[in-house]
């Protein structure tokens, strides 16, 4: 090959497909995973996700030894002032990484890498 011929494949070819892996993980990293977070924070908002739980805590009877001590420690905790205050600072928190294990779970960076990528051989669709 000569220079010429390997810039041009290699234009054609990998920095394409390297800009499509770049473009594909900013896109996921720094708007889909925060926006999904924020949706997660938002539905647990709307739900009301820890009254809830306190609620079905303080009004159901769980049967069984077992299952009162578990009632028990998670009424400690969801009763616990400090926990209270932590939640909602936390809680954003745990939206984000839950949000970027769904993401990798589904593997949306490959596939916006995929339809990003705009070269003639495709060795990602493998």
């Amino acid at each position: 090959l000569t220079r010429e011929e390997f810039k041009e494949f290699f234009t054609d070819t990998f920095a394409r497909r390297i800009a499509a892996l770049l473009g594909a993980h900013l896109l996921t990293e720094k708007i889909i995973v925060p926006a999904t977070a924020m949706g997660f924070n938002i539905l647990a908002e709307h739900l009301q996700m820890l009254k809830r739980l306190d609620n079905m805590l303080t009004s159901t009877k769980l049967e069984g030894t077992g299952k009162d001590i578990v009632k028990r420690k998670l009424k400690q905790v969801v009763t616990n002032k400090a926990v209270r205050k932590l939640v909602p600072a936390v809680g954003p928190i745990l939206n984000v990484a839950a949000a970027g294990a769904v993401m990798n779970r589904l593997k949306v960076e490959m596939h916006l890498a995929r339809a990003l990528d705009t070269s003639d051989v495709d060795p990602l669709r493998t």
